[in-house]
């Protein structure tokens, strides 16, 4: 998995450059994290989709 390593480090630090939005992700992934341990897979799958959403909308802007 080293070929996917960089990119993904490389995508990370572009998303995360903007304290805001890192504090955001950070709340989607805490979302995530309480709708699996409730064992809500509904919930979970709506937050997922959410935060992969607003995680391209970022990265996208980002790069324009």
């Amino acid at each position: 998995m080293p070929c996917l390593k960089y990119p993904i480090e490389d995508g990370r630090s572009i998303i995360l450059e903007d304290q805001k939005d890192a504090a955001l992700l950070y709340k989607e992934h805490l979302e995530i994290f309480e709708a699996i341990k409730n064992r809500d897979p509904d919930l979970a799958r709506e937050r997922m989709a959410r935060h992969l959403k607003n995680v391209k909308v970022k990265y996208k802007s980002r790069l324009k």
